[in-house]
């Protein structure tokens, strides 16, 4: 499975460090990069990635401005920065990890490992979800269609054109 991913930080150095860091690993897949708020807010907006590295403090701006905004545009976030004071405060936006810079491969790689085993359980979750709606499926006349995290049921008798 790969693993859609969003780099927001505004040091440009530390974006490409991240990208070279990253890229041993095959299930990770950078889709895009933003160095401030707007640019930020931009790309969650057009990727909805499943994974966002974010840098906390953004210039004159903070990432939690942009999760605000963007709540419903990404799944979770590996908050990367020199502010430790913030990390509690991270843990209401969907933070699945915090890596305090500077940052090595093995702390980088605790923080994959972690992703990739969320992921595998939300993987788990939907396709026993999936399984118990194809139960209910054949047992009335309705259709479910997976929307984002929602099914939607639809009778089938009210299907028009497909």
């Amino acid at each position: 499975m790969k693993i859609k991913t969003v780099i927001i930080e505004d040091i440009k150095s530390y974006i490409e460090t991240l990208k070279i860091m990253l890229s041993i690993y095959p299930q990770i897949e950078i889709v895009a990069t933003a160095s401030n708020k707007a640019e930020g807010v931009d790309v969650l907006k057009k990727h909805m990635p499943d994974l966002v590295f974010m840098d906390i403090q953004l210039g004159k701006n903070s990432g939690f401005e942009i999760l605000e905004e963007c709540s419903d545009y990404y799944k979770t976030v590996i908050f990367i920065t020199s502010h430790e004071e913030y990390a509690i405060k991270g843990y209401n936006y969907k933070v699945l990890h915090y890596l305090l810079k500077p940052f090595d491969e093995d702390a980088l790689s605790i923080a994959i490992n972690k992703t990739n085993r969320h992921f595998e359980n939300q993987t788990n979750i939907i396709d026993i979800r999936n399984s118990v709606f194809k139960i209910n499926n054949l047992k009335s006349n309705k259709i479910f269609f997976p929307d984002r995290n929602v099914h939607h049921a639809i009778e089938v008798d009210s299907i028009i054109y497909i």
